[in-house]
């Protein structure tokens, strides 16, 4: 029970125990129940109320044994399809997280249901939150029926050294802002609840979804307090979807000052009705108990009409003028005038979530999200700026095409290399069999779903799999029952038009040929919270020879990863793998109906165990949650998923006061640590290219054999050792856009409220 442990040492960290909270929480109620004096404070119009009556309201939440039970029974079939569980309880020397066996960990929780252990439905799902988050991948998210109330604190901590080199100390947003106007009289924190300050947030970071350490602890800061997008940017300081430990942050000064920040609680927009409710029970009816698939869902109604178009954001405040700007802001290029950054433009890449019905992006977003930094990258070059920055700070990811077209502006006539694997177990056998056995596949359009494997690729682009088990396996790969390595993307199959990516020099309306600038000549700048789509098209620019530079992390000197978010290359929510499970059990019944199964009776009672109920029939409503379904590997291993490989920057920067009010002074630090004289916290030993960039002059015939699949002939002799079917034949679909989102959850609900 490792990951008890570990929150519990969370909760000591904050000096007052979860225990203490009840009885604080007891004493600010009256007689009435808890949730009812919510509901009248509700109604008389306030927006907020203290965090012990919100706590004490859903610990009244009763605790049913056996729909616990039956519910993690279920949640484990869901969980079944994440990728790394076996890796998770025996990580490789690389990971610097601590170990977490999620499948064990479900079973503690299944005892102590079982045994009536809980008090409240809260105390359960929080211990199910908990088990999740630990282990640090953003893609694994859970959030429980009875996370309605978001936590929320006005404490905004920034981290600043004096120089973006000497050790930074933690001060209050606010204090960091007077500094940067020249004020000396301001005072680092130095404890919070009595802790170390750098400590206790170091320690309250365990769960914010990032797998780095040095990413997790940027992630509660406000360094960046303006995000690239234009949004407010706290740092998850400000917003928790648990208690923290603790009901208030107590902290004290450097000069021996005191001061006291309680929390608040919202009631969030989890919850799709009004606060009317006079008990837990109540509360529970409404927030946790199943609701008829033929229900209304007047939330989400509600939801979708307040989004289906989306204004213009206006640019991002405190920075320069753009010269290129998405109207959402999703990409956005500046030409500097900055001392040191003459010859510099700088593009900033906030999201590659190009696509999202709830914000109100279109889906031809991804497009023109790839058509715009192909136009900057042209006006830059037309200005004569011969180096770039690419800034991607707080980057959690989004449409896997859209960072592929992005890796494509700069190198358009290289091939990108996409080389994945998923578990395979009964539960993802079982859809992949069906989808293979059912005549009526293709003619549902299920074979666009990725399990067809007539339409699957390996790396190279080129060669497909002779027979459904030479995909399926399994192969153990770090212990994990996986499938055979392959593309997860079919170039071939993409609409080039929707997806413009230069692949082989033939990018449709891209039509890219040559780099526009010398691999060396680009940086990409980073705090490490890089996570998903993000991580792929770091990971395709680095082989190039592009360099790294990451601002922020820990107080302490020595190396910080690029990329300290999922490095998974897929998220699934539970509602997808739901339907998946759904077409693949009407295919069964076609067939069954028409007198020609697709599986034996012994084939059913293997596969069978593993087939959830649907989403809408769990025990407990459940509507957000997600797995990382696709593992991502390097051109050079195909063994160890990329989750797990140690990636330290080229160059480690921190922040410093200035960069509070001038954001931009990251870049001219950057431009300096790589193309000037500046220092750097740590600088990495240098790296050799491992793929040529190419010359205008190279013929795609050239590029092909040398790079077919972005790998050098080792790759290629491991590759060769297999029986070669043919590629399928190019034909003009349009493919699933898959995403990668790193969505981190915990961290974005508790800000969003």
């Amino acid at each position: 029970m490792g990951w008890l442990s570990r929150l519990s040492a969370v909760a000591a960290v904050a000096t007052t125990a979860l225990a203490a909270e009840a009885s604080t929480s007891s004493k600010s109620s009256t007689a009435a129940e808890p949730c009812a004096q919510i509901a009248k404070l509700v109604k008389s119009g306030a927006t907020s109320f203290s965090s012990q009556l919100a706590l004490a309201c859903i610990e009244t939440t009763p605790f049913k044994s056996d729909v616990a039970v039956s519910f993690v029974d279920e949640l484990k079939k869901y969980l079944e399809w994440h990728s790394t569980t076996e890796i998770l309880r025996n990580p490789p020397p690389t990971a610097l997280s601590a170990t977490v066996d999620l499948f064990g960990g479900l079973a503690n929780i299944r005892d102590r249901a079982s045994a009536n252990l809980y008090k409240s439905q809260y105390d359960f799902d929080a211990d199910l939150f908990h088990l999740l988050s630990f282990a640090n991948d953003g893609h694994l998210v859970i959030l429980p029926c009875s996370f309605i109330f978001t936590f929320r604190s006005p404490l905004r901590l920034a981290s600043l050294s004096s120089d973006g080199i000497a050790i930074p100390r933690l001060y209050t947003l606010g204090d960091g802002k007077l500094l940067a106007q020249g004020n000396k009289d301001v005072s680092p924190v130095t404890l919070i609840n009595g802790v170390g300050a750098e400590a206790f947030t170091e320690q309250l970071s365990e769960t914010m979804g990032f797998q780095d350490p040095d990413a997790r602890y940027n992630s509660m800061l406000a360094n960046v307090p303006i995000a690239r997008d234009g949004s407010e940017f706290p740092g998850s300081y400000a917003g928790f979807v648990t208690i923290p430990g603790a009901h208030e942050f107590n902290l004290t000064y450097a000069n021996g000052t005191q001061q006291t920040l309680p929390l608040t609680a919202i009631v969030s927009s989890r919850l799709d009705t009004d606060f009317t409710f006079s008990n837990g029970d109540e509360l529970w009816d409404a927030a946790c108990k199943p609701k008829p698939a033929s229900s209304d869902d007047s939330g989400e109604k509600k939801r979708a009409e307040s989004s289906t178009s989306a204004k213009e954001k206006p640019a991002p405040e405190t920075y320069p003028k753009p010269i290129v700007k998405d109207p959402f802001n999703l990409i956005t290029g500046y030409f500097p005038d900055d001392k040191g950054l003459e010859d510099v433009a700088v593009l900033t890449v906030p999201t590659f979530e190009t696509t999202d019905a709830a914000s109100g992006i279109p889906v031809n977003e991804i497009a023109n999200f790839v058509l715009e930094a192909q136009d900057f990258v042209s006006k830059a070059i037309a200005a004569g700026k011969s180096k770039i920055i690419i800034d991607v700070t707080n980057n959690g990811g989004g449409v896997v095409n859209s960072g592929f077209g992005l890796v494509s502006v700069f190198f358009p006539n290289m091939t990108i290399f996409s080389a994945t694997r998923y578990r395979s177990h009964p539960g993802t056998q079982f859809v992949v069999e069906t989808y293979n056995r059912s005549p009526d596949t293709v003619a549902d359009g299920l074979d666009q779903d990725g399990f067809f494997v007539p339409t699957l690729v390996k790396p190279d682009q080129n060669t497909t799999f002779k027979s459904v088990e030479d995909f399926l396996g399994p192969f153990d790969i770090l212990g994990v029952p996986s499938t055979a390595i392959v593309a997860e993307n079919t170039f071939a199959f993409n609409n080039e038009t929707l997806f413009p990516i230069n692949v082989y020099n033939e990018g449709g309306v891209l039509n890219g040929t040559t780099p526009p600038f010398a691999p060396e000549n680009i940086v990409i700048l980073t705090d490490g919270q890089c996570s998903s789509t993000c991580t792929i098209f770091v990971n395709h620019m680095i082989p190039y020879g592009v360099r790294v530079v990451t601002t922020g992390g820990r107080p302490q000197a020595g190396p910080m990863q690029s990329i300290g978010g999922v490095k998974g290359s897929q998220v699934l929510a539970f509602n997808t793998i739901s339907t998946y499970f759904n077409n693949a059990q009407v295919l069964v019944q076609n067939a069954t109906d028409n007198k020609k199964p697709l599986f034996t009776d012994k084939e059913m009672s293997v596969f069978s165990p593993y087939i959830p109920v649907a989403l809408e029939d769990m025990p407990l409503r459940l509507t957000t949650a997600s797995v990382n379904f696709r593992n991502a590997f390097s051109p050079f291993d195909d063994q160890t998923p990329t989750h797990f490989v140690y990636q330290a920057a080229d160059c480690r920067l921190f922040y410093t006061a200035e960069t509070l009010i001038k954001p931009e002074t990251l870049w001219v630090n950057a431009a300096n640590s790589i193309w000037g004289d500046g220092d750097c916290v740590f600088r990495s030993v240098p790296r050799k290219a491992i793929k040529s960039a190419g010359t205008k002059t190279e013929s795609s015939k050239s590029a092909a054999t040398s790079a077919v699949s972005g790998s050098t002939d080792e790759n290629d002799e491991v590759q060769q050792d297999e029986t070669q079917a043919p590629a399928p034949k190019k034909k003009k679909t349009r493919a699933p856009a898959h995403k990668a989102l790193g969505l981190l959850l915990a961290m974005a609900e508790g800000l969003r409220g």
